[in-house]
């Protein structure tokens, strides 16, 4: 009797170790599968403020060079009536 008992206590110790590894297994599955799914929202976030910046960088230096060269055909012409002919 004391046989069939420690026999039976053993049995189910081991279930609880397969069952509790059996859910470690799938817990780190699980987050595995959500962390990629994340991954990938952020990768494609990160993208779009780049692509965003990049755009505004290039409008910046639209603008900058635009501003510049106003100014020096300003100049230039102004210079220009200054002289006689």
């Amino acid at each position: 009797m004391a046989f069939v008992l420690a026999e039976q206590q053993q049995r189910i110790a081991y279930e609880e170790r397969l069952r509790n590894n059996s859910a470690t297994d799938i817990a780190r599955v699980w987050r595995g599968f959500c962390g990629r799914i994340d991954a990938g929202y952020l990768r494609a976030e990160m993208a779009k403020f780049l692509f965003d910046i990049r755009q505004e960088e290039a409008r910046d230096e639209e603008e900058e060079y635009y501003a510049t060269t106003n100014r020096l055909q300003r100049k230039m012409m102004h210079k220009n009536s200054n002289v006689k002919v």
